[in-house]
């Protein structure tokens, strides 16, 4: 049988843009959330946080395409650099190179 401990409550902030959330906070009956993300003006993901030593953020291009990630685990951070092809493909995410089919 669950207990309340088993289920996450989340709470939104909200500001005055179109899609007007900026902010989810989930917390398992603890002060202090267990997962935090923001989103900017148009909705993309700025970062994900896990706990107090894991996270993840990322940095746009112009057009809203991602151009890069970096994680944090504990004080180490790794940065995965994005790049695209003319048409807005993704050719490598910092770890994997992909192509397509012509």
């Amino acid at each position: 049988m669950p207990t309340k401990r088993d289920y996450v409550a989340y709470e939104t902030s909200w500001g005055s843009l179109p899609d007007p959330r900026t902010q989810e906070e989930w917390r398992d009956n603890r002060p202090t959330p267990v997962k935090v993300i923001t989103w900017d003006e148009k909705g993309c993901r700025l970062s994900y946080q896990l706990g107090t030593s894991v996270s993840n953020s990322f940095a746009y291009n112009g057009d809203g395409s991602i151009l890069s990630e970096t994680d944090t685990v504990g004080s180490t951070n790794t940065t995965r650099t994005y790049s695209y092809d003319p048409q807005g493909d993704v050719l490598s995410d910092g770890c994997t190179t992909y192509s397509y089919d012509p």
